[in-house]
């Protein structure tokens, strides 16, 4: 099992605000896309896997929180790491510039098992 997967993005300029900062809907949609990348590559997409197995997990927590700003046309690199727990899992989300490495930002979801 691979724990981290990564995909890089180039900002568009409506990715972000006037201050820099990645609109919260753009943000959500980079996590959302590596998370599915990664589940991909474990085997474990919502398109491969049954929907009673879905059913039996919810999202329970989600943080995220701002770092720094990024500027149209620089890439960013959007990092999972998944960790199984007791009952569920944790997914770790960075998104940070490819150019000098400075974290954009950071979110953590919590997977609980409904079972």
């Amino acid at each position: 099992m691979k724990p981290t997967h990564s995909r890089a993005y180039r900002v568009r300029r409506y990715d972000i605000d006037p201050a820099g900062r990645l609109q919260a809907p753009i943000l959500c949609r980079l996590l959302q896309e590596t998370a599915g990348a990664h589940a991909a590559e474990l085997g474990v997409a919502i398109e491969t896997v049954s929907d009673r197995v879905w059913a039996r997990r919810e999202l329970a927590e989600l943080d995220i929180s701002y770092h720094s700003e990024c500027h149209h046309g620089q890439t960013l690199v959007s990092i999972s790491q998944t960790a199984e727990t007791d009952g569920g899992c944790v997914v770790r989300h960075q998104i940070a510039r490819r150019d000098d490495g400075v974290v954009v930002a950071l979110a953590r979801t919590v997977w609980r098992s409904l079972t």
